[in-house]
């Protein structure tokens, strides 16, 4: 989910199925409270401005307009 999802950004990727990988994910971030809230604030800014339905329909309008224009 490459879209969503910065791997120490604002996410961590293990391999599916890894264990070993996921329960130490859990464990980083149960143990970093700095990393958690700085994730959680990552989150929050790449939804602001990436998928809110306000953000999305500005960017369809602008493309609808772009290809208006260009006709």
């Amino acid at each position: 989910i490459p879209e969503i999802i910065e791997n120490n950004v604002n996410g961590l990727f293990v391999k599916p199925r890894s264990d070993k990988e996921i329960s130490d994910a859990i464990l980083k971030l149960s143990n970093d409270s700095e990393m958690r809230i700085l994730m959680s604030k990552n989150n929050v800014e790449k939804l602001e401005n990436n998928f809110l339905h306000e953000v999305i329909f500005k960017k369809i309008d602008s493309i609808y307009n772009g290809l208006l224009n260009n006709t």
